[in-house]
């Protein structure tokens, strides 16, 4: 099995959404494997809540680095994360009961939504990053959106001499909030 170690060691809030309320924030990592002409059901992990989150806090998105196992046959990866700010909880709720553990679960209509994307057409054609991500977003869309800070999806082509590894920063901003999130993948 191949492996890749994903980290997310800081996130850093530059503005909170509101100033007198705090924010709570949490996360879903999604990480699509392609093996060939085939884009796999994807893993998922979640940020766990950080409450009573303050403009210039920093704090690790995950405890500690994991390594994440990935077939053989893998090819490539799509790395998506998006961060929320928690309200009243449903999508919270929603996102424990189905994205715990790795691969999704069967609630999230995969086979379907393969089907709607037409990815097969994007496969054949060499396009397995376009037709990995938009299928990877699309999973973030059954979730709902809606009390999302920011989602940043980036693709990694395994199948080079020297794979895609690195450190980078994203910006993730929404309805007022402003966040930069670390990801390390070696």
């Amino acid at each position: 099995m191949k492996t890749i170690n994903i980290d997310i060691p800081k996130i850093h809030c530059i503005r909170q959404q509101h100033d007198r309320i705090s924010d709570e924030v949490y996360g879903l990592l999604l990480i699509t494997t392609v093996s060939g002409q085939q884009i796999n059901r994807p893993f998922a992990r979640i940020l766990p809540i950080r409450r009573d989150v303050r403009s210039k806090q920093i704090w690790r998105g995950l405890q500690q680095a994991e390594n994440i196992e990935l077939p053989d046959t893998a090819s490539g990866l799509v790395v998506c994360l998006a961060l929320y700010e928690k309200d009243d909880g449903a999508i919270y709720d929603k996102i424990v009961n189905e994205a715990t553990g790795a691969p999704l679960s069967n609630s999230v209509p995969w086979q379907q939504i393969l089907q709607e994307l037409n990815v097969d057409l994007e496969l054949v054609n060499g396009r397995w990053k376009e037709a990995a991500s938009r299928a990877t977003v699309r999973v973030l869309k059954h979730y709902r959106l809606e009390d999302a800070l920011g989602v940043e999806c980036f693709a990694i082509d395994l199948s080079s001499e020297e794979p895609d590894h690195f450190s980078r920063e994203f910006t993730m901003k929404s309805r007022g909030g402003k966040y930069k999130v670390q990801i390390v993948l070696s």
